[in-house]
């Protein structure tokens, strides 16, 4: 039942295995799990202790060396649990970088984001021509619109720098709403030639 209980509850609590890992959350389960993997392996010796020698005289340092361990990692689970409780759930506080890449015409953009905080993303550009080698463009244009639902439609500009050769930022960029959001893009590389693609961004 313990088992069971708190599988639910870590599964509802961090949702994705990268959470699990790269979160304070995520490591203080792992550790709580492993403190009553020693418990219960602590428990199973002395109850085999009590069974084989209940009959005889014997010391009971092992038994009492079992018990001790059994109640000491009992206390550290007791403190791992309160900081789970006070730490932020995995589910919301894991924000991992997203890396996206398409084509617009002989242009390649690659789209990088690291997380800035909740809805916040320091957002990164880098354009490329056919070879992979990185190229400049005479203008790039972004805007990010939210789907329908609860948020309703909506669309906002991406307040894109060039700061260098076939490189643009968008420096701690906050969204008014958390989802996926579709991104437009377009890429003019003359007076004459513009090509526009579109890539799906996650917000956490």
């Amino acid at each position: 039942v313990l088992v069971g209980s708190g599988l639910v509850q870590a599964w509802y609590q961090v949702r994705e295995w990268g959470a699990l890992t790269g979160t304070h959350y995520g490591h203080l389960l792992i550790t709580k799990t492993a403190l009553v993997a020693v418990i219960l392996a602590a428990a199973v010796f002395s109850r085999r202790w009590v069974r084989h020698n209940r009959q005889h005289h014997r010391s009971l340092r092992g038994l009492l060396a079992s018990v001790t361990v059994e109640v000491a990692t009992a206390v550290a689970v007791v403190a791992v649990t309160a900081a789970l409780t006070a730490a932020s759930p995995a589910r919301s506080a894991y924000r991992p970088p997203v890396e996206l890449t398409v084509h617009a015409g002989p242009v390649t953009v690659q789209i990088s984001t690291v997380s800035a905080g909740a809805r916040a993303v320091d957002l990164h550009v880098y354009t490329f021509d056919r070879a992979g080698l990185v190229t400049d463009v005479r203008q790039l244009h972004m805007t990010a619109e939210r789907p329908g639902g609860q948020h309703g439609a909506r669309t906002v500009d991406v307040p894109l720098r060039h700061v260098g050769n076939g490189h643009f930022i968008a420096p701690h960029w906050v969204l008014p709403s958390t989802g996926r959001w579709r991104l437009q893009l377009t890429v003019q590389i003359s007076d004459l030639n513009a090509y526009v693609t579109d890539a799906q961004l996650p917000i956490r």
